[in-house]
């Protein structure tokens, strides 16, 4: 039997990110992008091989039934306030997201992908080790295997993460996915993959479209620590992320009855409705939009690939029409880093709502109250040092077309709550990951986001990297 059992660092992050290092990675996954691509060319809705995309269908679904399908919602809130149609991605399917670590010399290092999707805007971004629908995972598409499953095991794998998590539920309906992370000895990769110290990979955060959505969704799940001492002065943040041992010890009771309760308050109830049926939505030869230019359209695309398990495929894919925006506002309260997150409603979550970052707003949106909107002006105006994190990232290439986000995390001044919103302490929120279901994907992003920040802040080493120029929202 062999023995699975390694050496164990005290910490996730024990450095400082290595300059040098940085630069290799991005040099290795430019010279990837010669090899591994996913080329996107737009097609008519109504032709795209192997798929039901009629302007008469229903739905757009696979000529399979398998992978996913888009289809119409009529969304209601339960209070009667709110009505909306609008598609939705429909993939029953449970995803795999799954990263594998290894302790190094320097805390421990990710074994990440260079991978190309359709939708990445810049061709290859740093994803998980898996990350694979049950339908690329079960070979529906008749193409390689999905490289490393086997590390991912429960019952081999050394186990650190393990959980289901929701995707954008603005988009997708019911759409989960396993996240898991796991411990193993350390070996050399096949092509296309590398190890990378985390250290390194908080770092390359502050690039732009680099990490991939995925990639950032399980980190932001592992058990780190933010921080235990807390100082604005100096923007010294000392972290001290926490061992691969398990979760932290805190009482999350009272934020769990206030998520439980705004869920109430805020649930909705939706019925399917035919594509062509869809009020307020309007199909022309290239997408079915919003008839007044907001929000998304669902567009096809044919694609050609290298690196993939196939090399040539069509499908349906969601495009955002503008740059949207994922902010989170951070303060000391006590000497304690405090987050202010949002119950936030999106109509193809399982539970209606979970945690959500101070500001989500997809590309082409506006915020959904004033309240939002005053939260977005107070990021936005933070001055140059209260800015702990500013760069634009992308969603998931699989089934959005050059979605981003600009991720802006600042340090406020603590101020009330506003209703809907709540002040949590960073070890409440990082506790909640442990249950499936309660901190949306884009909470989680942010909080990557944060951990990078604050782990550049705090160690002694090289300068850190600078922060990106200031940018308009959008």
């Amino acid at each position: 039997m062999t023995d699975r059992r390694v050496a164990t660092p005290s910490h996730l992050v024990e450095s400082r990110a290595d300059p040098s290092l940085l630069d290799e990675i991005r040099h290795w996954r430019e010279a990837m992008g010669g090899v591994r691509y996913a080329r996107p060319s737009r097609l008519p809705l109504d032709a795209v091989p192997g798929w039901n995309t009629g302007a008469e269908e229903p739905a757009l679904t696979h000529g399979s039934g398998r992978f996913f399908a888009v289809r119409g919602h009529r969304v209601r809130t339960e209070d009667g306030r709110h009505s909306w149609m609008q598609p939705m991605v429909d993939q029953p399917e449970i995803g795999l997201l799954a990263i594998a670590v290894t302790p190094s010399d320097r805390g421990y290092a990710a074994l990440v992908q260079a991978k190309a999707e359709p939708g990445n805007i810049n061709g290859i971004q740093l994803s998980p080790t898996v990350q694979a629908t049950r339908s690329n995972r079960e070979r529906v598409h008749g193409g390689r295997p999905v490289p490393y499953l086997d590390l991912f095991d429960p019952a081999t794998a050394d186990v650190v993460v393990d959980s289901r998590q929701s995707e954008h539920g603005g988009v997708f309906w019911r759409k989960r996915n396993r996240v898991m992370i796991v411990r193993t000895p350390r070996f050399a990769p096949q092509e296309g993959f590398r190890w990378i110290d985390l250290a390194d990979l908080l770092a390359l955060l502050h690039d732009d479209d680099l990490v991939h959505a995925d990639t950032r969704a399980v980190l932001g799940c592992a058990p780190w620590t933010l921080p235990g001492e807390f100082a604005v002065s100096g923007a010294r943040l000392p972290v001290l992320p926490r061992t691969l041992a398990g979760a932290a010890r805190c009482d999350v009771r009272p934020l769990a009855r206030w998520l439980s309760a705004e869920r109430a308050r805020q649930s909705s109830v939706s019925v399917r409705v035919a594509l062509p049926d869809l009020q307020g939505w309007r199909r022309g030869a290239d997408a079915l939009r919003r008839e007044d230019g907001t929000g998304f359209e669902v567009v096809a695309v044919s694609v050609d690939a290298a690196g993939r398990e196939v090399d040539q495929w069509c499908q349906p894919m969601i495009r955002p029409v503008g740059l949207g925006v994922v902010g989170l506002a951070v303060a000391d309260r006590g000497g304690e880093l405090h987050l202010l997150m949002q119950a936030c409603p999106e109509p193809g979550l399982v539970d209606d709502v979970e945690l959500g970052p101070t500001v989500q707003i997809a590309g082409g949106e506006k915020p959904r109250s004033g309240a939002e909107a005053e939260l977005l002006a107070l990021l936005l105006d933070s001055p140059a040092e209260a800015v702990l994190f500013d760069a634009v990232l992308s969603d998931e290439g699989g089934r959005f077309l050059h979605s981003r986000c600009r991720h802006l995390v600042a340090l406020v001044d603590h101020r009330d709550a506003p209703a809907g919103f709540r002040w949590c302490p960073a070890s409440e929120v990082i506790a909640m990951l442990v249950h499936s279901h309660q901190v949306n994907m884009q909470a989680r992003s942010a909080l990557v986001c944060l951990v990078g920040a604050v782990a550049g802040e705090s160690r002694s080493g090289p300068t850190p990297l600078p922060r990106p120029a200031a940018r308009t929202a959008a």
